[in-house]
């Protein structure tokens, strides 16, 4: 069945059966567990901890994988790219702190294979598009304070997208097109296309802060969680 994975600053995870509701708390290392990220197959779930340190975990068996220390910042953000076979051969995983630096990892042979720092600040959050960059190999987003949106390959070549003037806390990326979709704390979502590397259409704006962004599975909605309390689509 379908299981959801939630992470808390308690130290512990909770693996929910979504048919049932049944709940398993799973207590973990660290002095917290946030953010939480599930890779896209669900075999590992990366959080990050108050000490600095991003831990992966099996989901299925509670044990962790790898322990990847190095941020002197909270952790705010983390994202898995590659793999596509069982365990961690080939997958990387971009995490992102409250200081503006962004870590790329190599989760086979835990090496870090490149570290760079913005200006703008902290990095909200991190998601692989799945499109391959110019150099073959993954494609991340990034967003984060004043407005910072940003495209990313794990050798740390930038490519800046205009549009957002506040603070970026949600994206999600189109299921079959290259759309990125992006919100921000002044309640504005853009469409970017990836394919040209520009802003596309800013959608109505929201009374207030948007946190949350996700496209249905056939691409054709796009809801938005606003600080108001409302889910819009």
């Amino acid at each position: 069945g379908r299981v959801l994975v939630t992470a808390a600053s308690d130290a512990t995870l909770r693996l929910w059966d979504v048919s049932t509701g049944e709940c398993t708390v799973t207590p973990v290392p660290g002095t917290g567990a946030w953010p939480g990220e599930v890779s896209p197959d669900g075999e590992l779930f990366a959080y990050g901890a108050p000490d600095g340190v991003v831990r992966v975990l099996h989901v299925a068996s509670g044990e962790i994988r790898r322990q990847l220390p190095g941020h002197a910042s909270l952790v705010y953000t983390a994202a898995f790219a590659g793999g596509g076979g069982p365990g961690l051969h080939g997958r990387r995983l971009l995490t992102g702190d409250q200081a503006g630096i962004i870590r790329v990892w190599d989760l086979d042979s835990e090496n870090l294979l490149t570290r760079f720092s913005l200006p703008e600040g902290a990095f909200y959050r991190l998601l692989a598009t799945g499109i391959a960059s110019a150099r073959g190999g993954p494609l991340f987003a990034a967003a984060g304070a004043a407005g910072t949106l940003l495209l990313i390959d794990e050798q740390g070549q930038v490519t800046r997208l205009a549009g957002h003037a506040d603070a970026i806390y949600a994206l999600d990326i189109h299921p079959s097109r290259p759309l990125l979709a992006s919100g921000d704390t002044k309640g504005e979502v853009q469409l970017s296309d990836l394919a040209t590397r520009s802003q596309r259409t800013v959608l109505a704006s929201h009374p207030d802060a948007v946190y949350g962004l996700t496209f249905s599975p056939d691409g054709s909605q796009l809801a938005s969680a606003c600080l108001d309390g409302l889910v819009r689509i």
